[in-house]
Formats: C-alpha cells, structure tokens, sequence
C-alpha cells in the first residue's frame, strides 16, 4: 500500500499512514471542508481493509505499530470522521488474525481529550491504550 502524508496546518492535523514507518493523525483538526480532508484518510483505511481481507485465509498479520492518535483539539465534525476511521479500524480488527492497536494520547491537564477518546473507545468496541503526556512537550 502506498503511504499517506498531510502536513498539518493551523487548522489541519498531521497525517501519516504508513505500513512500515506506522500510522499517525493529530494536532488540531477544525478543517474548513472535514469530508474533503478526511476522505483520503477513510479511503486509506478502507484499502486497507480490503487488502487485509483479501490475504487473510487463515494467515495472521500484526501490525508493528499502534494506529497512534495524538489530538490538541478537534471539532465535532471532525470527531464524525475520526469515528468512521475507528469503525475501519475495527472492522480491520475483525478479521481472523488481524490485529491493530489503537493508542490515544492525551496531555495531562487536558481530560476533554481523554474523556472523548474514552467514548469512542466505547462506541467503537475496541479498547485503546491511554497515554498520558505532561504539558511541557510536543506531541509532534
């Protein structure tokens, strides 16, 4: 599969999907048009998941990896799409053998984060791994 990478912008995150050197949004996320900045992303994940499927009679793939988001901030458009990726990637998960982590991190002081990652870990169905950052670091 090709790589994806998005440079991100004031209003845009970082982006970069990639078998080999691993799986990657955050930043901010308020972008002017979400479907046409996310739909890359979800189109990445569902060739993805297609090529997953297509390999996977009886042979199992993991990931070297986490699927890693690291989120300042994002507006509710942008959660919908974050959402339809983790519904990817639990789909991805699904699959017989299949195994691909989700790490989300969050700064300290910063629960809003965590506690909306807490509810997608919910409403997607798969559990993620919390990591904490302290306030004085960049994720990036």
């Amino acid at each position: 599969m090709e790589r994806l990478v998005i440079k991100g912008t004031n209003n845009t995150p970082n982006i970069q999907l990639d078998l080999t050197q691993g799986m990657e949004l955050g930043g901010e996320s308020r972008p002017e048009n979400t479907k046409e900045f996310y739909d890359p992303v979800i189109d990445w994940f569902k060739e993805l998941e297609l090529h997953l499927k297509n390999q996977s009679t009886g042979n199992s793939f993991s990931f070297n990896q986490s699927l890693t988001f690291k989120w300042y901030y994002f507006n509710s458009s942008s959660a919908r799409a974050i959402f339809e990726v983790l519904g990817i990637v639990k789909n991805i998960n699904a699959i017989d053998g299949v195994s691909l982590p989700v790490e989300w991190h969050y700064f300290e002081e910063d629960l809003d984060v965590y506690e909306i990652g807490k509810e997608l870990e919910e409403l997607v169905g798969s559990e993620f791994r919390f990591i904490k950052s302290d306030n004085d670091g960049n994720f990036f």
